[in-house]
């Protein structure tokens, strides 16, 4: 690739300005301010556009700082450039748009209408973070930065698979996290959290349901009072009964012991009238006075006597049944105390049954209410389960994006370590010509941490001279150069890169690079050192002054 020819109509201070390149070593020579920086900036531009921000970003952006202050419909310019034989011309116009623009081929008379992908494919693969991290060294910004590695890793790792340039782990890793970020925006946790606040809910809940009667267990509480209400119905009714004939029988014994005591006292009688008729009778006969009235009264005596015998015996019968009824009272009185204490028995269960029933229909209440916990609880979950299906096919493509991460880190990985040793052995012999020996070897970590080697021992970068170091960085995207374009001559464009180099280094780097480097080479500088080196070493170089 090769500039050939650039017109600013207007981009920053540059107004209606032509300039044309050779090959070559170019000093684009001008004091502070004088548009250097704009040049180099308008070179970036036109072959990438400009980005134009919003808010107040945009007071800090490039398409603001080199906005014209007059003519801003002529914002933009032409760059002519060669490519594979092939004379290209782009045209930008960034007031109308800063980043479209119009592709002619001017060897073939014919306009480019171009992709994306295409017109980078053009550019042989180069893009704007390519284009900064190699051959566009900007003041005070040698050092590679850590996207290097990125496109570094992305440019193996395509030698290694497809032969080209067509992939990008940058964007592959770009792309992977904005979807990772999407879905992890689109993940509901508050769902996720309130599903398992529920979970955990109906999980109490179910648990506590099982210390909880059922409505079976009710029956049958009130089917047992009932029982007990009719049992106790009966035997109050059995107690009465008794009652009622302990009562006749206490009544029986009671007037048969009356009887008793007059049968008793007749019988006394009818012994003692007997006897005294008998002695009566006796006395009659005895002394004469009268043996009709001595033998009626021995013979009303006599039949007294055995109506008390009779009285006696009937008494004694009357005794022992009254005895019997005694018996059998305390029998009836024993049963009566049996169907009391039942009667309190029955009671009690009856009682503590009616407790119970209570007892179980406050807990079925409580049952109740744990099972409309449990419906509410299931009936939100049933709201949640389309967000939490759609949850999970969220981790299941979170999990494959993660994986995709890991695989491509691991692929850039082991892909820049077996590719680094190409990469080290390049910008090993670069720096060794460019320092004429005095480093031999530059050594690169996979994670570009770099080391040089002097007289076979390791020296770090921060015990380098700023100049030493600024060849170190040079060295290696010259290297990185050879990298992505072995069959490409692509420029070199170094904003005021000499700036800590001093007389000496100087003049070996720009001796080397007018020998060793292919492609053109544009020195930005507002000093006349980088002029007078040139000429004293005899160097061929095309002055520019702005």
């Amino acid at each position: 690739m090769k500039y050939n020819r650039l017109h600013i109509n207007r981009f920053g201070k540059l107004v209606n300005r032509t300039i044309e390149f050779q090959d070559g070593i170019h000093v684009i020579y001008g004091p502070n301010e004088s548009g250097k920086s704009t040049l180099h900036a308008f070179l970036e531009a036109m072959l990438f556009g400009m980005e134009r921000r919003r808010g107040r970003a945009a007071k800090t952006d490039n398409y603001n700082r080199y906005y014209p202050a007059e003519g801003a419909s002529t914002y933009g310019g032409v760059l002519e450039f060669s490519q594979d034989d092939t004379l290209y011309a782009i045209y930008r116009n960034f007031h109308k748009d800063p980043t479209g623009f119009t592709l002619m081929d001017e060897t073939h008379g014919r306009e480019c209408r171009l992709s994306e992908e295409e017109y980078h494919q053009l550019l042989a693969g180069l893009t704007l973070p390519l284009y900064r991290n190699t051959i566009s060294l900007r003041q005070l910004q040698a050092a590679t930065s850590d996207e290097l590695r990125g496109l570094l890793q992305s440019h193996i790792v395509n030698l290694r698979t497809t032969g080209s340039g067509t992939l990008d782990l940058g964007q592959a890793r770009e792309r992977l996290a904005a979807q990772r970020k999407e879905r992890d925006k689109a993940y509901d946790k508050n769902a996720e959290r309130r599903a398992e606040e529920l979970n955990r809910l109906l999980a109490e809940k179910e648990e506590q349901m099982e210390s909880y009667p059922i409505p079976k267990e009710l029956a049958e509480a009130e089917a047992r009072k009932e029982d007990l209400s009719a049992s106790l119905s009966e035997a109050e009714e059995d107690r009465a009964a008794l009652l009622e004939e302990i009562h006749e029988k206490e009544d029986d014994l009671a007037s048969g012991d009356s009887s008793d005591h007059s049968d008793r006292r007749f019988t006394f009688l009818f012994f003692g009238f007997g006897l005294i008729l008998l002695l009566i009778g006796a006395i009659f006969l005895w002394q004469r006075i009268s043996g009709t009235a001595g033998a009626i009264l021995c013979a009303s005596g006599l039949l007294c006597a055995f109506l008390g015998g009779y009285l006696q015996r009937l008494r004694g019968r009357t005794a022992g049944y009254m005895a019997e009824e005694q018996q059998l009272l305390y029998e009836l009185r024993g049963e009566e105390e049996e169907i009391t204490e039942k009667i309190l028995s029955l009671q009690k269960e009856l009682t503590e049954t009616g407790d119970r029933i209570q007892t179980i229909k406050k807990a079925l209440w409580q049952r109740e209410q744990l099972e409309e916990d449990i419906r509410k609880a299931e009936e939100e979950l049933d709201d949640l389960a389309p967000v939490l299906e759609k949850n999970r096919k969220l981790l299941r493509e979170l999990t494959a994006i993660r994986l995709a991460e890991y695989t491509i880190d691991r692929l850039a990985q082991t892909a820049f370590h077996s590719f680094g040793s190409y990469l080290q052995e390049t910008a090993s012999r670069l720096i060794s010509q460019i320092t004429h020996g005095r480093y031999t070897r530059l050594m690169i970590s996979d994670d570009m941490h770099i080391t040089l080697e002097h007289h076979h021992q390791p020296v770090e970068l921060s015990g380098l001279s700023a100049s030493t170091l600024d060849q170190v960085y040079l060295a290696l995207r010259i290297a990185c150069i050879e990298f992505f374009w072995p069959e490409e001559t692509m420029p070199l464009l170094m904003d005021e890169s000499f700036a800590l180099y001093d007389t000496d280094r100087m003049s070996e780097t720009l001796a080397w690079l007018a020998e060793y480097y292919p492609g053109q080479v544009f020195l930005f500088t507002c000093q006349e050192r980088e002029r007078q080196v040139l000429r004293a070493g005899s160097i061929a170089h095309h002055v520019i002054n702005l």
